[in-house]
């Protein structure tokens, strides 16, 4: 079968669409259409037959780790793991804690998150397996050079940028964010002779690093991050907000999680809370803050409503209830909330249609909202001004997996997972005449051309659950694990 698109991200500085297909970057140029580059993610390797992973040791002939091994899991010496003698070590990077495992089926090394930032000058790139965050140079004819990988303990959810561009923030599926520099720091060479001013500079810097070590938890990566803020749940999603307040700039993090919770703290001292918008019945999968009005916020996730939010006094706004609109496509029973797909039919009842956001994406210069929601193949339209308003609904041709805005020309792409075996994978739709239009020419023929050639062989369920249809698995009661 093919492989979908399953991440997609446009820049309008300079006019080329990105689409991920498994571990493939595509580059393409936004108007005709035309393959620019591409970059393909280091790979995993392959375990031999026969051979255990490192990550799944045997029940048998296993002994306790010694004491340093116990200290190198979770940072917690009072925890053991149990080693297996046979298991052939791996040693596929020399990237930190969490180097790529190789027990990935098939070797994949998917990409599941993609930003460009500084006028479209580097892509971001997180990858899932390795658990790794890649910063790529976009060249000026588009090709994508690698400058660094740094790679997490744990899997990554979300990215934002903050300090100017500068700053990435992660999220990770343990519930920690990060601030990582954009650009690796290059260190100066110690002067042979250093003046007192330097010398009484290093002491301060010494100092303050001792200080840090002290009151900050540190994970001993091999590169500069900083653990800003956790949360006791899973992280889903994060933005860093920066707003005028008394004649000043601030900023502040917003953070979300699978308990329902949306956390607002100051950044960069991430330590003082301003406090929670508390309100959502589900899990919280995204958030978006308008860029023509910050006050805001909009959020949604496993419920049946999207809630419009005044962020900086946690106070809801508006509830806008979203179970008629999907009930329109889908039909039957609809309905969010915590209890997982399976409660009805166990009940004898009819089968509910969870409600799952996958993700909401602006189109600014309309000041209008695209709304997308999991395994429903329809994108929905709304209009925010004073209120959240449903305009209209704009069906596909398969489920949707990402968005990408062309802000530029009021457009957008979407990534779907094909119906049938002739059917598109991605799709355009264009504001004209004050209505949203089809695209279909030859610049999207050229993109379904090349992502196309993209195949995935294997177990279509793995391929489903870990990339294309994981939002819902954040549902409380399903019965997969989610993985570190």
């Amino acid at each position: 079968m093919r492989h979908p698109i399953q991440r997609l991200h446009f820049c309008p500085s300079t006019n080329r669409l990105f689409a991920a297909v498994a571990g493939v970057i595509h580059v393409f140029h936004g108007t005709t259409g035309v393959p620019i580059a591409e970059w393909t993610a280091p790979q995993l390797p392959v375990l031999a037959p026969g051979k255990k992973s490192l990550n799944k040791p045997a029940k048998k002939e296993e002994e306790e780790a010694t004491p340093a091994e116990q200290g190198a899991r979770e940072g917690s010496p009072s925890k053991k793991r149990k080693v297996d003698e046979k298991a052939e070590p791996i040693r596929t990077s020399n990237l930190g804690v969490g180097a790529p495992r190789g027990d990935a089926q098939g070797g994949r090394n998917s990409v599941t998150k993609m930003l460009s930032v500084r006028e479209g000058g580097y892509l971001v790139v997180v990858t899932n397996e390795d658990k790794t965050l890649r910063v790529l140079e976009v060249m000026e004819d588009g090709a994508l050079k690698m400058l660094s990988e740094r790679a997490m303990p744990k899997r990554l959810c979300a990215i934002s940028m903050a300090d100017s561009d500068m700053t990435i923030l992660l999220a990770d599926k343990f519930g920690d964010v990060y601030a990582i520099p954009l650009l690796e720091e290059v260190v100066q060479p110690r002067p042979e002779n250093p003046t007192a001013a330097q010398l009484a500079k290093e002491e301060r810097e010494r100092l303050a690093e001792i200080k840090r070590k002290r009151t900050e938890i540190s994970h001993d990566l091999p590169f500069t991050a900083q653990l800003l803020l956790g949360h006791v749940s899973m992280l889903v999603d994060v933005l860093a907000v920066t707003i005028s307040e008394e004649g000043k700039d601030k900023m502040y993090v917003l953070t979300a999680d699978r308990d329902e919770h949306i956390r607002v703290s100051r950044y960069p001292q991430c330590f003082v809370i301003e406090g929670f918008c508390l309100g959502h019945e589900a899990f919280v999968s995204k958030m978006l803050v308008p860029s023509w009005d910050k006050t805001q916020l909009i959020s949604g996730g496993g419920d049946a409503f999207l809630l419009r939010w005044d962020w900086r006094n946690r106070a809801v706004l508006e509830k806008v209830d979203v179970a008629d609109l999907v009930r329109g496509v889908v039909g039957g029973k609809v309905g969010g909330g915590k209890h997982d797909h399976g409660d009805a039919e166990r009940s004898g009842g009819e089968k509910e249609f969870k409600i799952t956001m996958v993700g909401m994406w602006e189109v600014s210069e309309l000041r209008m909202l695209v709304v997308a929601f999991e395994s429903l193949p329809a994108v929905y339209i709304f209009t925010l001004n004073s209120s959240l308003v449903h305009t209209v609904t704009l069906p596909l041709s398969g489920h949707p997996l990402d968005v990408a805005v062309d802000t530029s020309n009021n457009a957008f792409y979407v990534s779907v997972v094909p119906a049938s075996e002739g059917a598109p994978t991605i799709e355009k739709f264009k504001h004209t005449m004050d209505q949203w239009e089809n695209v279909t020419d030859d610049a999207m023929g050229k993109i379904m051309e090349k992502t196309d050639e993209t195949q995935f062989v294997g177990d279509e369920k793995i391929l489903n659950e870990g990339l294309l249809y994981a939002t819902g698995l954040l549902r409380k009661g399903t019965a997969r694990t989610e993985k570190e």
